[in-house]
């Protein structure tokens, strides 16, 4: 039981699932006056990751919320609610927090190792591992905040996928897995 596909049980935090929606918010784009927030409570991660967002503050504006940072957001939903209202971009990783903040219409720029195309939409988020240093990935974002059009292209997926948040079910799936798929009954 693990967040890898392979896993005879396999737990992610979370999934897109397709669903009729209509996305509306097309207009939240104006009101956002800052780039980039990252949600960080790990300081020193295996991946170094904080060594890449060093770079990438000299590029573009990142604002640091929890542990690491000096901004302060609780994680609940008036903390998304502002972060979805002032920011276009929020950084993260393959957590619970990937599925918590698509929700809310911010773009998410992704780090790590994990195949981000196959647990989501295409056009719904920015991999870091597409560019080959902070700079070029700044210059992306730049570009995409200062254009209305590209920015909404982010969220055209909205119209078609729903989020599921699922990492409560993992005991759920393990009692499946034992009393239904299992070969061998006890």
């Amino acid at each position: 039981m693990s967040y890898r596909t392979d896993s005879d049980i396999y737990v992610p935090y979370g999934s897109v699932i397709p669903c009729d929606n209509k996305w509306q918010n097309e207009n939240l784009f104006d009101g956002k006056t800052r780039n980039v927030a990252w949600i960080v409570s790990n300081c020193h991660s295996k991946s170094k990751r904080e060594e890449y967002v060093k770079e990438l503050v000299k590029y573009i504006d990142v604002d640091i919320f929890g542990k690491c940072g000096t901004n302060y957001c609780p994680r609940n939903d008036s903390c998304y609610q502002m972060l979805e209202k002032k920011y276009k971009f929020c950084k993260d990783y393959v957590t619970e927090k990937l599925f918590q903040y698509i929700q809310y219409d911010m773009i998410p720029v992704v780090y790590g190792s994990a195949n981000y195309s196959q647990i989501m939409p295409k056009n719904s988020y920015i991999n870091t591992a597409d560019f080959g240093s902070p700079q070029e990935l700044a210059n992306h974002l730049k570009e995409i905040s200062s254009d209305k059009q590209k920015y909404n292209s982010y969220m055209n997926w909205k119209n078609n996928y729903c989020v599921k948040i699922t990492h409560y079910k993992y005991f759920c799936n393990l009692c499946e897995k034992l009393n239904v798929d299992s070969d061998r009954k006890l």
